[in-house]
């Protein structure tokens, strides 16, 4: 999937490449239009800068030996960097969207981007809910020696207890 995602981003640029190869294929000439408007290459461009940072975090979920607390903070920190790329989006900083940059991008786009940010935001908050529901289970494994005793399951209080003092 990187691959793909890395071979768009070459394509971005190179629109005269895929005029070619679309008259040669006979596809209609609406879609040859669509692909030579500006706004298309500026909706491309987005979907690549975010298809890469997916990817990336496919990457994290998928590899080898994860638990599922490494998955649930993975996932916490993508839906809070979206945060953040949603209001640079809207302030017009493209610092994090290389291939958006490099095209000349209308600032009602930036804000249209921003709001597509949060909607996937708020889809991966709630399909990945049953994770929010274990968020103190997961401290629990990850930072017993700073995890609050009096917080913790009755049954590991007293070992929990035991190992912070050793």
């Amino acid at each position: 999937m990187v691959e793909s995602g890395q071979n768009a981003e070459k394509g971005v640029g190179s629109t005269k490449g895929y005029s070619n190869f679309l008259e040669m294929k006979e596809s209609s000439v609406y879609f040859q239009e669509v692909m030579a408007k500006s706004e298309f290459k500026c909706y491309f461009a987005f979907a690549v800068d975010l298809m890469e940072k997916l990817n990336e975090l496919n990457g994290t979920l998928q590899g080898k030996n994860v638990f599922a607390h490494e998955m649930y903070n993975a996932v916490k920190s993508f839906t809070i960097k979206s945060n953040l790329l949603s209001y640079q989006l809207e302030e017009g900083n493209l610092i994090h969207f290389p291939v958006l940059k490099s095209i000349a991008v209308d600032n009602k786009l930036n804000k249209k981007y921003s709001r597509q940010l949060d909607a996937l935001k708020n889809e991966f908050e709630r399909r990945f809910s049953d994770f929010k529901t274990l968020e103190k289970e997961f401290k629990l494994v990850t930072a017993p020696f700073s995890f609050d005793y009096a917080k913790a399951p009755n049954d590991c209080q007293m070992e929990l207890i035991d190992m912070q003092c050793d």
